[in-house]
């Protein structure tokens, strides 16, 4: 249409949003509030400049310079920056496409907790926690991109083997490897991982981190005779604790996991499971568990109680003691 002077707009715009689906395709009530930005929104205008401003600023923090006379009418708030998040929470193999627009995102990918280890008296290590990896990556609007979802490592269903490893968690050219498993009665030492399962019944060794830069060794377990104490995975934050360090018979705590808020809310990520106990003495405390990895298992005399599973979707290790048979 051919614009002439008679047919200008005089007045004022509060909210302009141009999107890439129909928004109204029925009777609706005017909205009352702002607009907020989403996947769908191509462009997204308050107008909250100063009076008189011929510099407009979307939601996106594109410049969009006036002629004419278009102008800001009123508020103080341009340049706001919105921000959402997606989660990958179901374990398999996905893929996420960049929405138009889109060039770089922020990333956190962890990789599946190991397994606790067990032990007939509980006295077995905890799972190492998987990788944390947290950073920027730059990505092409309309490209898929992979995403796959490792599982966490089973607790040991025998005193004969380790817990098991997580699984390896990937997004794009982001790979972060899972933890180890713990230590068992039966093959004492922690496993390898990105972070070392602990070591397990008599004088077990935690195992190693695979990457010294974002995972820690699990601690090793203790034996004084009548105690014996599982060592506790190592996390993404610390080693995990050895065996009997909080007092004779005690299990080792996991190692310390490791913050983000790239969800919004600060969560605790890549913990390490707490090692299991056995003691003859007055009372057996399996070792606690960090950023959601599960509590270590202990046994008092014949009484024993199991170790835990860590929190689904932290990266954490299982608690020693999975088992005792």
């Amino acid at each position: 249409r051919v614009h002439t002077a008679g047919d200008a707009y005089a007045g004022y715009l509060d909210e302009v949003r141009f999107s890439k689906t129909a928004r109204y395709t029925s009777n609706f009530t005017a909205p009352t509030t702002a607009f907020e930005s989403d996947i769908n929104t191509v462009l997204l205008l308050h107008f909250d400049g100063s009076d008189g401003g011929t510099t407009i600023t979307d939601s996106a923090a594109k410049q969009i310079t006036a002629n004419g006379n278009v102008a800001n009418a009123r508020g103080t708030n341009l340049g706001t920056t919105y921000q959402y998040a997606e989660s990958f929470t179901s374990t398999g193999t996905t893929s996420w496409t960049a929405p138009a627009g889109v060039t770089s995102v922020e990333y956190l990918v962890v990789g599946g907790g190991g397994g606790g280890g067990s032990a007939s008296g509980a006295e077995a290590g905890g799972g190492g926690a998987g990788q944390f990896q947290t950073g920027t990556l730059s990505v092409t609007p309309g490209q898929s991109y992979t995403v796959t979802v490792g599982a966490g490592g089973s607790g040991s269903s025998n005193t004969s083997n380790k817990g098991s490893t997580g699984a390896s968690s990937v997004f794009s050219s982001i790979t972060s490897t899972g933890g180890g498993g713990g230590g068992s009665q039966g093959s004492a030492d922690g496993a390898s991982g990105a972070s070392g399962g602990g070591g397990g019944y008599q004088n077990g060794t935690g195992g190693s981190a695979t990457s010294a830069s974002t995972g820690n060794d699990g601690g090793d377990s203790e034996d004084s005779g009548s105690n014996t104490a599982g060592g506790g995975g190592g996390g993404s934050g610390g080693a995990g604790e050895n065996g009997s360090t909080d007092g004779d018979g005690h299990g080792g705590d996991g190692g310390a996991g490791t913050s983000s808020s790239i969800t919004g809310t600060a969560t605790l990520y890549a913990g390490g499971g707490g090692g299991g106990t056995y003691t003859n003495g007055a009372s057996a405390t399996g070792g606690a568990g960090a950023a959601g990895g599960g509590n270590g298992g202990a046994a008092l005399g014949s009484g024993v109680s199991a170790g835990g599973n860590a929190t689904a979707n932290t990266g954490s290790g299982g608690g020693g003691g999975a088992s005792f048979t």
